[in-house]
């Protein structure tokens, strides 16, 4: 709003004492109390109930913002360039660039551990250009790492640094039902209307479908879905571990879901057990998840047991064999609120998938070392060229 630093003072100061004023009649129901501030009032009320402090702070931006739009003098163009601005009804029209671009939206869409991301990041593979883009660091790092161990040069971005003005042949963006995200939907909402990729690999869950359906149709995209099966099966266990630990395998995974649980969890199972145990959450340094995940990963390491967050539910490769849930409800930052079926499916997914990070990264740097001593096709003792297990597939070559 070009305002400089002396005038952002006195506005914020006129508006604290505008609200302080305005809440105390609220409170004490005065007759003339202001109507915007009784508005506010009950905004903020249901900001900090649906989304506590973060909800609050962004309402109160808002509101100060308008507090300083109120007070300023606007030409009639001024007005209009303002409400142009601020018309967010046709949001295909807000990247002209990437709609003069032909795209196809490729959706795989699956339940977790059915070779959704795997076949994406093959189209990547046999690319001139692309990226991919993941929720996390961790994630982002182990397709990194597998793509550079195949010769494939690469970056590590997550979907919130996708670059927009850069022309590309693939691009892949994992978990893409985090569109419906409050915190971080704008990412993945941002990255599917403005990405400049004439392939657009979407790769998450099926109830997406109708969404990317609606949105390609106002930007003109083609929409091809490929749905994907389980391939492993998933049992529920009938016996409850509780807090006896003595009974933990090798592979097992228990989720919680704050730090301070992890941590006195992960004390609990080596003084009651004796065994190594890695930990894995959000707010750990991207280094330290990575090697935590690799010590849990490498078969020889002696990290026979995880201790991690639902971090883990966005499609990490770790060699979970069960997980368990120390809960099945989450602080959201003011109350405790159960976690949603699909989430918690989607972390019990994590359960038995075909191959985890490690292995798949060994299998790439065998696969590069090989075709740099031999141009001579892999033939099995039979002689026959092996192939790609069927297009519901895994990571696993037949």
């Amino acid at each position: 709003m070009g305002v400089r630093r002396d005038e952002l003072t006195r506005h914020w100061k006129s508006f604290d004492a505008k609200l302080r004023a305005g809440f105390l009649k609220v409170e004490r129901n005065v007759e003339s109390q202001d109507e915007e501030m009784a508005k506010l009032s009950l905004i903020l009320k249901k900001a900090w109930v649906e989304r506590g402090p973060v909800g609050m702070e962004f309402q109160l931006q808002n509101a100060f913002l308008g507090h300083i739009a109120s007070s300023k003098s606007f030409s009639k163009d001024d007005y209009q360039n303002q409400k142009a601005l601020a018309d967010l009804r046709y949001p295909a029209e807000w990247y002209p660039a990437t709609r003069r671009v032909q795209r196809k939206i490729i959706l795989h869409v699956g339940p977790t551990n059915s070779g959704k991301t795997y076949h994406a990041l093959k189209r990547l593979e046999e690319a001139g250009s692309g990226v991919y883009a993941g929720p996390l660091r961790l994630l982002a790092h182990e397709v990194y790492t597998r793509l550079v161990a195949k010769g494939i040069p690469s970056a590590l971005i997550t979907v919130e640094m996708i670059p927009l003005n850069q022309q590309m042949d693939v691009c892949v963006i994992d978990e893409i039902q985090m569109i419906g995200d409050l915190e971080r939907g704008w990412a993945w909402t941002q990255a599917v209307l403005g990405v400049q990729a004439k392939e657009l690999h979407l790769c998450g869950e099926a109830r997406t479908v109708p969404l990317i359906r609606e949105l390609a149709a106002s930007m003109g995209d083609e929409v091809q879905v490929n749905n994907y099966n389980r391939l492993t099966p998933l049992d529920m266990d009938n016996d409850h571990v509780g807090f006896d630990f003595k009974d933990l395998r090798k592979g097992d995974c228990i989720v919680a879901f704050s730090v301070m649980e992890i941590h006195a969890l992960r004390k609990q199972i080596t003084t009651q057990t004796g065994k190594k145990v890695a930990i894995v959450y959000g707010s750990l340094p991207p280094e330290t998840r990575a090697q935590q995940a690799r010590l849990f990963n490498e078969p020889d390491s002696g990290y026979d047991v995880l201790v991690a967050s639902d971090a883990i539910g966005m499609g990490l490769n770790l060699s979970i064999k069960r997980i368990i849930f120390a809960a099945v409800t989450k602080f959201n930052g003011f109350e405790k609120v159960s976690i949603p079926v699909p989430h918690l499916k989607q972390i019990a997914g994590r359960a038995g998938r075909y191959k985890s990070a490690h292995d798949a990264n060994k299998e790439a740097e065998q696969t590069l070392e090989n075709s740099n001593t031999t141009d001579v096709a892999a033939t099995t003792p039979d002689g026959v060229t092996p192939e790609e297990i069927p297009d519901q597939g895994s990571d696993f070559r037949t």
